[in-house]
Formats: structure tokens, C-alpha cells, sequence
């Protein structure tokens, strides 16, 4: 079965979610902190009139805050709680990948830390983890998340 990704790049290293969970790219704009709102969440962001959580994939991922520039976007998602944006460094491609380019993720790597990798593609020589955007945050998480939206919405 054929698989879509769409890279994006944090701290150099690329990343890729599945196309099917991508709602499109954003040009950045500064985030609304929310008071009180859980670590995995740095604010909210208004896009196309829609308030979306943006979510802290960079301390999910264990990695150092990066400075805004040109390339910086919002990789905005669907999942099955509603709608996430990330901050990547930049956009990279849409890849489709054949089942040789897509394996399960290694069990080494694999774990409640980092239950938030679907799959493990290869481009070339390297490896990119595949990002599950259900599993990025836990549904406690979510829940908070979603409240303090319906709270602003009000």
C-alpha cells in the first residue's frame, strides 16, 4: 500500500506526517499565549478565522527552542480530538512511499515516550519518524486544550 507524507524540518532533523492527517500549511504568525494552558501547548493561533491550538512538538520531541524566521510555518493537522498546528523550521515535500520505503516502527524506539511515531520512512540513506498526531498529546491534554478554546470562543 502506497503511503503520502509531507516532511517538515525541526532543528535540522526532518519529520513527516501522513497526508491524510494534514488540513494545510500556514505561514507563521505570533501565537496568543493562553493562561494556565498544559506544557504541550504553546498558545493559540487564529487561522481563516478558526482558533487552533499550537501544539509544543519540540518538547514532545525532546529538542531545543528555535528562533522564527522566513521559513517558519504552521503544519496544521486533523486528528481525532480536531485540529493542531505545529511550528516547523520549514516545509519540505510530499513524498509518496512504497511498502519497502515504510516500516513499522522499531521496537528499540517504540514507547510510551515515544508512542507519537506511526512509521519509519526511508528517503535514500535516512531515516525520517513519521508523526502521529493523535499521539502526540495525551487525551487529558486534550481535554484542557479544548476547554480553554470553547472558553475564548465564548
Amino acid at each position: 500500500m502506497v503511503k503520502e507524507i509531507v516532511q517538515f524540518f525541526l532543528s535540522g532533523k526532518k519529520y513527516a506526517v501522513e497526508l491524510k492527517n494534514m488540513q494545510g500549511i500556514e505561514n507563521y504568525s505570533p501565537i496568543a499565549e493562553v493562561s494556565d494552558a498544559t506544557e504541550a501547548m504553546l498558545g493559540v493561533v487564529t487561522i481563516r478565522g478558526e482558533i487552533i491550538p499550537v501544539i509544543n512538538i519540540r518538547e514532545c520531541l525532546n529538542l531545543q527552542p528555535a528562533p522564527v524566521t522566513e521559513a517558519t510555518k504552521y503544519v496544521v493537522l486533523r486528528t481525532s480530538y480536531g485540529k493542531m498546528a505545529l511550528v516547523a523550521d520549514d516545509v519540505g515535500d510530499i513524498s509518496r512511499l512504497s511498502e519497502e520505503d515504510s516500516k513499522d516502527c522499531p521496537f528499540l524506539i517504540q514507547g510510551s515516550e515515544t508512542g507519537y511515531v506511526s512509521f519509519v520512512a526511508r528517503d535514500g540513506h535516512n531515516l525520517i519518524l513519521v508523526i502521529n498526531p493523535d499521539k502526540l498529546i495525551s487525551e487529558n491534554d486534550w481535554k484542557s486544550i479544548r476547554s480553554k478554546i470553547e472558553d475564548m470562543e465564548e
